[in-house]
């Protein structure tokens, strides 16, 4: 099942923001309440990129994160800014397991292979074995508001989004 965030205005977007920030464990006592009602369920958030209110409520109560990076050096330069914003939590939370996926990837680009290279070394086996190819029909299917999987069975970023899925779970 697939719960998108949905359409708001800025007053409700404001609003909701506000109440996130008022109570910090709203986001994890609904996950849990969901947990309880459905053993083994997994639950996937996408947050925005930077620190927000949002990423304050998955840090609480996250048992992974996923950082998705471009196979580019802008992103290489950028991953210590986000890695000093999770540093506090996962302390807090020793167990949380913290991947790094690259997402976009265009097999054969000598930059590209030489940025995953410098990855593998710094992540090790934080750096996920799967890599999201580049595909049109990503960006498409979220054009029609589709999971790539209905839009284009047999598109290439959607055997590997399933690949993922399969390894995270």
């Amino acid at each position: 099942r697939l719960f998108a965030y949905g359409q708001a205005t800025e007053p409700e977007r404001e609003a909701f923001e506000a109440l996130l920030a008022r109570e910090p464990a709203w986001l994890g006592s609904r996950i849990a309440r969901l947990r309880q009602q459905h053993p083994g369920l997994q639950v996937v958030i996408d947050t925005p990129p930077g620190h927000s209110v949002y990423l304050a409520q998955v840090l609480a109560c996250a048992d992974q994160l996923v950082m998705v990076m471009l196979p580019d050096m802008a992103s290489l330069a950028t991953v210590g800014e986000m890695e000093s914003l999770l540093q506090p939590a996962l302390k807090q939370r020793p167990g949380m397991v913290n991947h790094y996926l690259i997402n976009q990837l265009e097999p054969g680009q000598p930059l590209a292979l030489e940025v995953i290279r410098v990855m593998q070394e710094r992540f090790g086996p934080r750096l996920l074995p799967v890599r999201i190819r580049r595909d049109e029909s990503v960006a498409e299917a979220l054009a029609l508001h589709q999971p790539v999987s209905r839009y284009d069975p047999k598109s290439l970023a959607g055997a590997d989004l399933q690949q993922l899925a399969g390894l995270l779970a």
